[in-house]
Protein backbone atom coordinates (compact mmCIF):
# COMPACT_ATOMS: atom_id res chain seq x y z
CA UNK A 1 0.00 0.00 0.00
CA UNK A 2 1.12 3.52 -0.74
CA UNK A 3 0.82 6.28 1.78
CA UNK A 4 -2.28 8.35 1.19
CA UNK A 5 -3.53 11.68 2.41
CA UNK A 6 -5.27 11.54 5.75
CA UNK A 7 -9.03 11.84 5.73
CA UNK A 8 -11.33 12.56 8.66
CA UNK A 9 -14.69 11.49 7.33
CA UNK A 10 -15.90 9.81 10.51
CA UNK A 11 -19.31 10.59 11.98
CA UNK A 12 -19.04 13.12 14.85
CA UNK A 13 -19.11 11.88 18.43
CA UNK A 14 -22.03 12.37 20.78
CA UNK A 15 -21.43 15.33 23.03
CA UNK A 16 -21.57 13.15 26.13
CA UNK A 17 -18.92 10.81 24.75
CA UNK A 18 -15.83 12.90 25.40
CA UNK A 19 -12.70 10.96 24.42
CA UNK A 20 -9.19 11.21 25.83
CA UNK A 21 -6.13 9.01 25.74
CA UNK A 22 -4.68 8.24 29.13
CA UNK A 23 -2.58 5.35 30.44
CA UNK A 24 -3.22 2.00 28.82
CA UNK A 25 -6.54 2.63 27.08
CA UNK A 26 -8.88 5.15 25.56
CA UNK A 27 -11.19 6.59 28.21
CA UNK A 28 -14.77 7.59 27.44
CA UNK A 29 -16.77 9.57 29.95
CA UNK A 30 -19.43 6.84 29.83
CA UNK A 31 -20.03 3.55 28.00
CA UNK A 32 -20.62 4.58 24.40
CA UNK A 33 -20.47 3.29 20.84
CA UNK A 34 -18.76 5.34 18.12
CA UNK A 35 -19.53 5.00 14.42
CA UNK A 36 -16.18 5.18 12.61
CA UNK A 37 -17.83 6.37 9.42
CA UNK A 38 -16.45 5.89 5.89
CA UNK A 39 -13.70 7.16 3.61
CA UNK A 40 -14.49 9.78 0.92
CA UNK A 41 -16.23 8.18 -2.05
CA UNK A 42 -17.15 5.06 -0.07
CA UNK A 43 -20.20 3.79 1.75
CA UNK A 44 -19.00 0.85 3.89
CA UNK A 45 -16.38 0.16 6.56
CA UNK A 46 -15.41 -2.82 8.75
CA UNK A 47 -13.26 -2.87 11.91
CA UNK A 48 -10.76 -5.72 12.31
CA UNK A 49 -8.10 -4.76 14.85
CA UNK A 50 -7.48 -2.50 17.84
CA UNK A 51 -4.22 -1.46 19.48
CA UNK A 52 -3.45 -2.90 22.89
CA UNK A 53 -3.89 0.54 24.46
CA UNK A 54 -7.29 0.96 22.76
CA UNK A 55 -6.41 4.17 20.93
CA UNK A 56 -6.13 2.98 17.30
CA UNK A 57 -8.46 0.92 15.10
CA UNK A 58 -7.66 -0.66 11.76
CA UNK A 59 -9.80 -2.36 9.15
CA UNK A 60 -11.07 -1.83 5.61
CA UNK A 61 -13.36 0.74 4.00
CA UNK A 62 -14.72 1.16 0.50
CA UNK A 63 -13.72 4.05 -1.78
CA UNK A 64 -14.44 4.94 -5.40
CA UNK A 65 -11.10 3.30 -6.28
CA UNK A 66 -11.57 0.06 -4.33
CA UNK A 67 -11.26 -1.19 -0.76
CA UNK A 68 -8.63 0.50 1.39
CA UNK A 69 -6.98 -0.27 4.71
CA UNK A 70 -7.58 2.44 7.28
CA UNK A 71 -6.17 3.70 10.58
CA UNK A 72 -8.63 5.44 12.90
CA UNK A 73 -8.02 7.54 16.01
CA UNK A 74 -10.38 9.71 18.01
CA UNK A 75 -8.29 12.79 17.18
CA UNK A 76 -7.79 12.26 13.43
CA UNK A 77 -10.70 10.09 12.35
CA UNK A 78 -10.30 7.59 9.52
CA UNK A 79 -7.04 7.72 7.53
CA UNK A 80 -6.78 6.01 4.13
CA UNK A 81 -3.56 3.95 4.10
CA UNK A 82 -3.63 3.38 0.34
CA UNK A 83 -2.18 0.26 -1.30
CA UNK A 84 1.18 -1.22 -2.22
CA UNK A 85 2.52 0.00 -5.59
CA UNK A 86 0.19 -1.17 -8.41
CA UNK A 87 -2.19 -2.52 -5.78
CA UNK A 88 -5.95 -2.63 -6.32
CA UNK A 89 -7.23 -3.16 -2.76
CA UNK A 90 -6.01 -3.37 0.81
CA UNK A 91 -7.15 -4.16 4.36
CA UNK A 92 -5.71 -3.60 7.81
CA UNK A 93 -5.77 -6.78 9.91
CA UNK A 94 -3.99 -5.99 13.18
CA UNK A 95 -2.13 -3.21 14.96
CA UNK A 96 0.71 -2.94 17.49
CA UNK A 97 0.14 -2.10 21.16
CA UNK A 98 0.73 1.63 20.75
CA UNK A 99 -0.97 1.84 17.34
CA UNK A 100 2.11 2.94 15.39
CA UNK A 101 2.49 -0.24 13.27
CA UNK A 102 -0.25 -1.93 11.21
CA UNK A 103 -0.16 -5.28 9.41
CA UNK A 104 -2.48 -6.34 6.61
CA UNK A 105 -2.77 -7.23 2.94
CA UNK A 106 -2.75 -5.41 -0.37
CA UNK A 107 -3.84 -7.10 -3.61
CA UNK A 108 -1.23 -6.73 -6.36
CA UNK A 109 -1.66 -8.46 -9.71
CA UNK A 110 -4.46 -10.60 -8.33
CA UNK A 111 -2.44 -11.90 -5.35
CA UNK A 112 -2.39 -10.78 -1.72
CA UNK A 113 0.86 -9.26 -0.44
CA UNK A 114 1.36 -8.72 3.28
CA UNK A 115 2.34 -5.20 4.31
CA UNK A 116 3.74 -3.49 7.39
CA UNK A 117 2.72 0.16 7.75
CA UNK A 118 4.24 2.95 9.83
CA UNK A 119 3.73 6.69 9.52
CA UNK A 120 7.43 7.15 8.73
CA UNK A 121 7.77 4.51 6.01
CA UNK A 122 4.20 4.07 4.82
CA UNK A 123 3.18 0.68 3.49
CA UNK A 124 6.05 -1.77 2.97
CA UNK A 125 5.82 -5.24 1.35
CA UNK A 126 7.34 -7.79 3.76
CA UNK A 127 8.13 -10.26 0.97
CA UNK A 128 7.15 -13.91 0.67
CA UNK A 129 8.44 -17.47 0.83
CA UNK A 130 10.48 -18.47 -2.24
CA UNK A 131 8.12 -19.69 -4.96
CA UNK A 132 4.97 -18.72 -3.08
CA UNK A 133 2.15 -16.74 -4.69
CA UNK A 134 -0.25 -15.44 -2.06
CA UNK A 135 0.67 -14.24 1.46
CA UNK A 136 -1.86 -13.07 4.06
CA UNK A 137 -0.76 -11.28 7.24
CA UNK A 138 -3.19 -11.60 10.16
CA UNK A 139 -1.46 -10.95 13.50
CA UNK A 140 1.21 -8.58 14.83
CA UNK A 141 3.26 -8.53 18.03
CA UNK A 142 3.01 -5.77 20.62
CA UNK A 143 6.03 -3.86 19.31
CA UNK A 144 5.21 -4.44 15.64
CA UNK A 145 8.40 -6.41 14.95
CA UNK A 146 6.68 -9.75 14.25
CA UNK A 147 3.85 -10.54 11.80
CA UNK A 148 2.17 -13.92 11.32
CA UNK A 149 -0.18 -15.37 8.73
CA UNK A 150 -0.04 -17.86 5.88
CA UNK A 151 1.42 -18.18 2.40
CA UNK A 152 0.34 -20.33 -0.56
CA UNK A 153 3.13 -22.59 -1.75
CA UNK A 154 2.92 -25.80 -3.76
CA UNK A 155 -0.84 -26.02 -3.39
CA UNK A 156 -0.71 -25.79 0.42
CA UNK A 157 -1.13 -23.01 2.95
CA UNK A 158 2.09 -22.52 4.92
CA UNK A 159 2.02 -20.73 8.27
CA UNK A 160 4.67 -18.00 8.41
CA UNK A 161 6.29 -15.69 10.94
CA UNK A 162 8.02 -12.54 9.74
CA UNK A 163 10.47 -10.66 11.94
CA UNK A 164 12.40 -7.46 11.29
CA UNK A 165 15.81 -9.17 11.41
CA UNK A 166 14.88 -12.52 9.86
CA UNK A 167 12.28 -11.88 7.16
CA UNK A 168 9.61 -14.47 6.30
CA UNK A 169 10.06 -17.82 8.09
CA UNK A 170 8.14 -20.94 6.99
CA UNK A 171 6.74 -22.45 10.21
CA UNK A 172 5.28 -25.49 8.44
CA UNK A 173 8.17 -26.45 6.15
CA UNK A 174 8.09 -30.17 5.43
CA UNK A 175 4.44 -30.53 6.48
CA UNK A 176 1.97 -32.24 4.14
CA UNK A 177 -1.20 -30.37 5.13
CA UNK A 178 -2.40 -26.77 5.31
CA UNK A 179 -1.20 -24.68 8.26
CA UNK A 180 -2.63 -21.19 8.86
CA UNK A 181 -1.43 -18.73 11.52
CA UNK A 182 -3.69 -16.02 12.95
CA UNK A 183 -2.67 -14.97 16.45
CA UNK A 184 0.68 -14.10 18.02
CA UNK A 185 1.82 -13.43 21.57
CA UNK A 186 2.94 -9.96 22.64
CA UNK A 187 6.62 -10.91 22.32
CA UNK A 188 6.13 -12.66 18.96
CA UNK A 189 7.34 -16.04 20.29
CA UNK A 190 4.04 -17.99 20.29
CA UNK A 191 1.63 -18.40 17.36
CA UNK A 192 -1.94 -19.73 17.16
CA UNK A 193 -3.83 -21.08 14.17
CA UNK A 194 -5.00 -24.38 12.73
CA UNK A 195 -3.91 -27.24 10.52
CA UNK A 196 -5.76 -29.57 8.15
CA UNK A 197 -4.30 -32.89 9.33
CA UNK A 198 -5.67 -35.42 10.19
CA UNK A 199 -8.78 -33.20 10.17
CA UNK A 200 -8.87 -29.50 11.00
CA UNK A 201 -7.21 -28.96 14.38
CA UNK A 202 -6.43 -25.89 16.49
CA UNK A 203 -2.67 -25.58 17.00
CA UNK A 204 -0.19 -23.54 19.01
CA UNK A 205 3.39 -23.03 17.77
CA UNK A 206 6.63 -22.26 19.61
CA UNK A 207 10.17 -22.37 18.28
CA UNK A 208 11.09 -24.97 20.89
CA UNK A 209 8.16 -27.32 20.42
CA UNK A 210 6.86 -26.64 16.92
CA UNK A 211 3.13 -27.17 16.38
CA UNK A 212 1.11 -28.44 19.34
CA UNK A 213 -2.26 -30.03 18.57
CA UNK A 214 -4.77 -28.48 21.00
CA UNK A 215 -7.31 -31.24 20.49
CA UNK A 216 -11.03 -31.02 19.80
CA UNK A 217 -14.39 -31.31 21.51
CA UNK A 218 -16.82 -34.09 20.57
CA UNK A 219 -17.03 -33.19 16.86
CA UNK A 220 -13.40 -33.89 15.96
CA UNK A 221 -12.76 -30.45 14.38
CA UNK A 222 -11.31 -27.27 15.95
CA UNK A 223 -9.85 -23.89 15.02
CA UNK A 224 -7.88 -21.23 16.88
CA UNK A 225 -7.55 -17.54 16.08
CA UNK A 226 -6.63 -15.25 18.98
CA UNK A 227 -4.37 -15.65 22.00
CA UNK A 228 -3.43 -13.88 25.22
CA UNK A 229 -0.34 -11.69 25.46
CA UNK A 230 1.70 -14.46 27.09
CA UNK A 231 0.47 -17.10 24.63
CA UNK A 232 -0.98 -19.28 27.39
CA UNK A 233 -4.66 -18.76 26.47
CA UNK A 234 -5.94 -19.57 22.98
CA UNK A 235 -9.46 -18.89 21.68
CA UNK A 236 -11.33 -20.24 18.67
CA UNK A 237 -14.09 -22.72 17.89
CA UNK A 238 -14.74 -26.47 17.84
CA UNK A 239 -17.41 -28.69 16.38
CA UNK A 240 -20.03 -30.06 18.80
CA UNK A 241 -23.06 -32.06 17.59
CA UNK A 242 -22.86 -30.52 14.14
CA UNK A 243 -22.44 -26.90 15.32
CA UNK A 244 -19.35 -24.75 15.90
CA UNK A 245 -18.96 -23.66 19.53
CA UNK A 246 -16.63 -20.90 20.77
CA UNK A 247 -13.76 -22.32 22.84
CA UNK A 248 -11.05 -21.23 25.28
CA UNK A 249 -7.91 -23.34 25.73
CA UNK A 250 -5.19 -23.39 28.39
CA UNK A 251 -2.66 -26.08 29.19
CA UNK A 252 -4.35 -26.60 32.56
CA UNK A 253 -7.96 -26.86 31.41
CA UNK A 254 -7.52 -28.09 27.88
CA UNK A 255 -10.19 -27.05 25.39
CA UNK A 256 -13.31 -25.67 27.08
CA UNK A 257 -16.65 -24.99 25.38
CA UNK A 258 -17.60 -21.46 26.44
CA UNK A 259 -21.16 -21.74 25.25
CA UNK A 260 -23.74 -21.43 22.57
CA UNK A 261 -26.72 -19.18 23.20
CA UNK A 262 -30.01 -21.03 22.87
CA UNK A 263 -30.95 -18.76 19.95
CA UNK A 264 -27.61 -19.28 18.17
CA UNK A 265 -26.75 -22.10 15.77
CA UNK A 266 -22.98 -21.44 16.02
CA UNK A 267 -20.49 -19.27 17.92
CA UNK A 268 -16.88 -18.20 17.32
CA UNK A 269 -14.19 -16.62 19.52
CA UNK A 270 -11.95 -14.34 17.46
CA UNK A 271 -9.85 -12.49 20.04
CA UNK A 272 -9.17 -12.07 23.76
CA UNK A 273 -7.62 -9.46 26.02
CA UNK A 274 -4.10 -9.58 27.48
CA UNK A 275 -4.82 -12.24 30.12
CA UNK A 276 -7.50 -14.13 28.19
CA UNK A 277 -10.30 -13.20 30.60
CA UNK A 278 -12.40 -11.26 28.06
CA UNK A 279 -13.29 -12.81 24.70
CA UNK A 280 -15.06 -11.32 21.67
CA UNK A 281 -16.47 -12.99 18.60
CA UNK A 282 -19.63 -13.81 16.75
CA UNK A 283 -22.78 -15.91 16.95
CA UNK A 284 -25.07 -17.07 14.15
CA UNK A 285 -28.83 -17.56 14.28
CA UNK A 286 -31.40 -17.90 11.50
CA UNK A 287 -28.67 -17.15 8.95
CA UNK A 288 -27.81 -13.82 10.60
CA UNK A 289 -24.75 -12.89 12.64
CA UNK A 290 -24.54 -11.16 16.03
CA UNK A 291 -21.50 -9.86 17.89
CA UNK A 292 -20.70 -12.01 20.95
CA UNK A 293 -18.92 -11.31 24.25
CA UNK A 294 -17.65 -13.57 27.06
CA UNK A 295 -16.22 -13.27 30.54
CA UNK A 296 -16.37 -15.79 33.36
CA UNK A 297 -18.95 -13.52 35.05
CA UNK A 298 -21.26 -12.97 32.07
CA UNK A 299 -20.80 -16.20 30.18
CA UNK A 300 -21.30 -16.01 26.41
CA UNK A 301 -23.79 -13.25 25.59
CA UNK A 302 -25.11 -11.31 22.62
CA UNK A 303 -23.08 -8.07 22.70
CA UNK A 304 -26.11 -6.06 21.52
CA UNK A 305 -28.01 -7.20 24.61
CA UNK A 306 -25.07 -6.75 26.96
CA UNK A 307 -24.38 -3.16 25.92
CA UNK A 308 -28.00 -2.20 26.59
CA UNK A 309 -27.53 -3.23 30.24
CA UNK A 310 -24.56 -0.83 30.44
CA UNK A 311 -26.65 2.06 29.15
CA UNK A 312 -25.13 2.20 25.65
CA UNK A 313 -27.50 3.77 23.12
CA UNK A 314 -27.71 1.36 20.18
CA UNK A 315 -30.47 3.18 18.32
CA UNK A 316 -30.07 2.32 14.63
CA UNK A 317 -27.37 -0.30 15.28
CA UNK A 318 -27.10 -4.06 14.83
CA UNK A 319 -23.64 -5.26 15.85
CA UNK A 320 -22.89 -8.29 13.70
CA UNK A 321 -19.26 -9.04 14.61
CA UNK A 322 -16.85 -8.22 17.45
CA UNK A 323 -13.38 -8.69 15.95
CA UNK A 324 -10.91 -7.40 18.53
CA UNK A 325 -10.48 -6.20 22.12
CA UNK A 326 -7.88 -4.02 23.84
CA UNK A 327 -5.36 -5.41 26.33
CA UNK A 328 -7.43 -4.39 29.36
CA UNK A 329 -10.71 -5.65 27.90
CA UNK A 330 -12.46 -2.28 27.89
CA UNK A 331 -12.32 -1.25 24.21
CA UNK A 332 -14.07 -3.48 21.65
CA UNK A 333 -13.96 -3.16 17.86
CA UNK A 334 -16.03 -4.74 15.11
CA UNK A 335 -18.55 -4.34 12.34
CA UNK A 336 -22.30 -3.95 12.10
CA UNK A 337 -25.06 -2.10 10.38
CA UNK A 338 -26.09 1.44 11.26
CA UNK A 339 -29.39 2.46 9.69
CA UNK A 340 -28.87 -0.40 7.26
CA UNK A 341 -25.32 0.60 6.19
CA UNK A 342 -22.22 -1.50 7.00
CA UNK A 343 -20.05 0.39 9.47
CA UNK A 344 -16.98 -0.17 11.64
CA UNK A 345 -17.55 0.64 15.30
CA UNK A 346 -15.61 1.00 18.55
CA UNK A 347 -17.20 0.78 21.97
CA UNK A 348 -15.82 1.49 25.44
CA UNK A 349 -17.16 -0.42 28.44
CA UNK A 350 -16.26 -0.67 32.14
CA UNK A 351 -13.68 -3.22 33.22
CA UNK A 352 -15.49 -6.52 33.88
CA UNK A 353 -14.52 -6.46 37.57
CA UNK A 354 -16.42 -3.17 38.03
CA UNK A 355 -19.77 -4.49 36.80
CA UNK A 356 -22.50 -4.55 39.41
CA UNK A 357 -24.77 -7.45 40.30
CA UNK A 358 -27.66 -5.30 39.11
CA UNK A 359 -26.08 -5.05 35.65
CA UNK A 360 -25.51 -8.81 35.44
CA UNK A 361 -29.04 -9.52 36.63
CA UNK A 362 -30.41 -7.12 34.02
CA UNK A 363 -28.37 -8.89 31.36
CA UNK A 364 -29.99 -12.21 32.26
CA UNK A 365 -33.48 -10.72 32.07
CA UNK A 366 -32.87 -8.98 28.73
CA UNK A 367 -31.21 -12.08 27.31
CA UNK A 368 -34.16 -14.30 28.25
CA UNK A 369 -36.56 -11.83 26.65
CA UNK A 370 -34.45 -11.59 23.50
CA UNK A 371 -34.09 -15.36 23.14
CA UNK A 372 -37.85 -15.72 23.15
CA UNK A 373 -38.11 -12.99 20.53
CA UNK A 374 -35.55 -14.38 18.09
CA UNK A 375 -35.77 -18.14 18.62
CA UNK A 376 -36.22 -19.77 15.21
CA UNK A 377 -39.60 -21.33 14.54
Amino acid sequence: MLRANSSTHAIPFLAAAAVSVCGSSVLWSAPVIVNLGVLPGGNTSSGYGVSGNGSVVTGAASTSEGTRAFRWTAADGMQNLGTLPSGSDSLGADVSFDGTVIAGDSTVGGFAHTFRWTSADGMQDIGNLPGASHIAGRGISADGSTIVGWSTLGGLQHAFRWTTPGGVEDLSAGQTSDHLAYGVSADGAVVSGYTGEPSTRAVRWTSAGGFQNLGTLSGGVSYSWGMSDDGLVVVGAALVSGSDHAIRWTAGTGMVDIGLLSSFSASYAWDCDADGSTIVGQGIYSGQTQAAYWTAETGLVDLNTYLLTLGVDLTGWLLTDASAVSADGTVLVGSGTYLGQTRAWVVAIPEPASLSLVTLAGLGLLQRRRQVAVRPS
